[in-house]
């Protein structure tokens, strides 16, 4: 069973390590840390102005995130909740700059820098650090997250190791090991948000104010807590629980890359996302089976949606993942297999 070191109790600051320091000290002793003396001399530290961004790619349309209350805990962890707008870059970043009464509404995560604008992306790179190149199974390439007075919920990184390049605005941080996650209230490997916590670090848009009457464990919960600034680049390991908090405009940049299975967490984490994984197969065979016969009961498709589903079942057993029992988690099963 992997395990994480008992002296992590703080986290590190290191400046410009190597590529085989990063590797040797941190990634694969699952460590968390920040790193300075890269992000802080790119141009995208010293030039992304609103006004440089805005005319690069003012007009390209994107999709942000939006919650009437400013609760992005809702938005994620509740698809009835989840609202986008699509708006022109340049009036998305209007908005993030504008009052923070509407701007804590809006929320742009995970966007890819290259469709925003491909000028962009020579201004940053991590390639002192990680292998850059793009693909399936290794590097996504850098994402662009904007908010103002917004929260990321508790979530971990089920497949890729991360770095998040503060560039604009400072960011609080609640770290906690995968070992902690009995006490998190994770969401069933079964559901879409299965990488995501039921707690709400951001209730009533306050930061930290947790119900803790009806969460009790999260108290009990080892975690780090720390600021990320400008130009510091957070190493979140693979299946790391975070939780992130701005004040103000903030703007950053997201490298996500693939992790190897010997960092994931076993038995628990690393078991449910393997399971979680067949579940998304699966659901993407059911559905092809419901639109092939779309309109009409067929029995055929039945009886073949039953075989299927008990290779499922099976498949989850031998992983230690079985399927839920209990009325509500079946029905949210087969709800998300469109059975």
């Amino acid at each position: 069973m992997t395990t994480i070191p008992p002296s992590i109790t703080r986290i590190d600051r290191v400046e410009a390590p190597t590529r085989e320091q990063f590797e040797r000290d941190y990634v694969k002793q699952r460590k968390p840390v920040i790193i300075t003396g890269v992000a802080d001399q790119w141009k995208a530290f010293s030039d992304w102005t609103p006004e440089y961004l805005k005319s690069l790619a003012g007009n390209v349309e994107v999709d942000v995130h939006y919650n009437a209350e400013g609760n992005f805990h809702k938005w994620y962890t509740n698809t009835p909740d989840r609202h986008d707008q699509r708006l022109p870059f340049g009036k998305m970043i209007d908005i993030m700059r504008g009052p923070a009464e509407t701007a804590r509404k809006h929320y742009m995560t995970e966007h890819s820098l290259g469709l925003i604008s491909p000028d962009l992306v020579p201004d940053l790179s991590v390639s002192s650090l990680i292998d850059e190149t793009i693909g399936p199974g290794r590097c996504t390439g850098p994402t662009l997250f904007v908010g103002h007075n917004t929260c990321m919920p508790a979530h971990l990184h089920g497949t890729t190791e991360a770095f998040m390049c503060q560039l604009q605005g400072t960011k609080e941080i609640i770290l906690h090991g995968p070992e902690q996650t009995p006490k998190l209230y994770s969401l069933p490997w079964y559901s879409h948000q299965y990488i995501f916590s039921e707690v709400d670090w951001f209730r009533g848009c306050q930061w930290k104010n947790v119900d803790y009457d009806k969460y009790p464990l999260v108290k009990e919960a080892e975690a780090l807590e720390f600021t990320v600034y400008p130009g510091e680049i957070l190493f979140i390991p693979v299946h790391w629980w975070h939780v992130t908090s701005v004040e103000g405009y903030q703007l950053s940049v997201t490298y996500f890359w693939a992790s190897d299975r010997e960092r994931w967490y076993f038995p628990s984490l690393g078991r449910e996302v393997q399971a979680h994984e067949a579940f998304l197969h699966f659901q993407r065979m059911f559905l092809a089976l419901d639109q092939k016969k779309r309109g009409r009961r067929d029995r055929q498709r039945e009886a073949r949606a039953q075989e299927a589903l008990k290779h499922f079942e099976k498949m989850c057993d031998a992983l230690g993942c079985p399927l839920p029992t209990d009325e509500a988690g079946t029905q949210t099963l087969y709800e998300q297999l469109n059975l």
